[in-house]
Formats: C-alpha cells, structure tokens, sequence
C-alpha cells in the first residue's frame, strides 16, 4: 500500500515534467491520507492540490480496480497524476513495525498512477483521489507486499489521456511501471503525522529508533 510520502525537491518537478505546469509547493516530508496532494488530472496540464482519500479510499489494488464499484467509472475517466518523491512502507517486525523510506537512488521525482472523484464537503465540491497499488518489487517484499504504481514519460501520457478509456488499455498502462527504487529504515517519527521534517528521511540503523517525539 502507500500511505505516507514525501516531496521534497519541488523545484525539479519543472525538469523532469516539462509538460505540466505547477504551482509553488514547498518541502513535505509526511504527506499524509486527508491532506491536499499535488497531481494533475487526465486532460489538464496544470498541477493542483487534490485531497488524498477518495470516497475513504486511499489506494485502490490495481487487480480489482476494474471491477470495484468505487473506482470502476474512475479507471475509463477520470485517472490522475501525483507527484512525488519517495514514500515510506512498515516492515511486520516482531518487536513492531519498522519504517522505510523508499525513492529513487538520484532522489529524482516520480510520478504515482491515481484516480480521481468529484464529491460534495461542507465547503462546497472537492475534488479527490486515490493512489493506484500493484505487488511490491521482489527486492521490497521483505518490507511491505504492496508498492504504489510509477510511471514512466511514455505511460504517463496514455494515463493522462483526455476522456473516456476502455479498461483494457487502462489496465495495459497499470501493468507496466517504472521502478528504479531503493528503500533504508528510518526514524519512528514518521508515525506522527504532526513530524514534517528533512530528519524523517534520514537512514537509520535498526533496531535503533530515533526520537518518537522528535
């Protein structure tokens, strides 16, 4: 699954996705479900800030998402981009669970698949979404069986095709990935959503903890 991440390094977004246009974002390092998340929806160019948590959702398993009431209409048209560059996955311990930070070895940013809904809020329309999940990597499944959906420049554009899409094709994108990850322990502070800080991604070394509080 994914459910933290990071995007740190705001000011390369503009080379590595020259397509897209985007807002200033400064440094997150704990993006949390509920929160506003930078992304771009299928037949824009402009980045913006959805809400993570589409109708309570906040991934959506790639091999169901066809089929599933709640992301079926989603998949054909209304898919979405989010941009990041790293998130964390806990490792099952058996003194509890232990954080990883996972990210490409250049630090580059990436993108994830997601799908977006609009629903109503006290405030009016928000527009939400949910990020697409796959089975993890070989190399990370001692960590986590789960990873999110990352694509490369060729399959983000399909994804990002305006309008309607057969399921199939949709599903032929979901199946490939960019994955050129690694992934090192970090601090137990990251379980507190209230912790946003360049420590969070600092490399640990278990069964050394960090400052729960920090």
């Amino acid at each position: 699954m994914c459910g933290r991440y990071t995007l740190t390094v705001a000011k390369r977004l503009i080379s590595a996705f020259p397509e897209y246009r985007f807002p200033e974002v400064a440094p997150r390092y704990n993006i949390a479900p509920t929160q506003p998340v930078l992304g771009v929806r299928n037949g824009h160019a402009e980045a913006e800030f959805l809400i993570w948590g589409l109708r309570g959702n906040i991934n959506a398993r790639a091999e169901t998402v066809a089929t599933k009431p709640t992301f079926r209409d989603a998949l054909r048209e209304r898919r979405a981009l989010l941009f990041a560059d790293g998130y964390y996955e806990w490792q099952v311990r058996g003194d509890g669970k232990q954080p990883y930070y996972v990210h490409r070895p250049d630090g580059a940013p990436f993108a994830f698949a997601a799908l977006w809904e609009s629903e109503s809020s006290p405030d009016g329309p928000v527009v939400t979404c949910a990020i697409v999940t796959t089975d993890a990597l070989p190399a990370l499944r001692a960590i986590h069986h789960r990873m999110p959906v990352m694509l490369d420049d060729a399959d983000r554009a399909a994804w990002l095709a305006p309008g309607p899409v057969s399921s199939e094709s949709a599903l032929d994108v979901l199946a490939r990935g960019d994955y050129r990850v690694e992934a090192y322990p970090v601090s137990l502070a990251v379980n507190r959503v209230s912790n946003d800080d360049p420590a969070l991604t600092r490399e640990v070394r278990p069964p050394h903890q960090g400052d729960l509080f920090g």
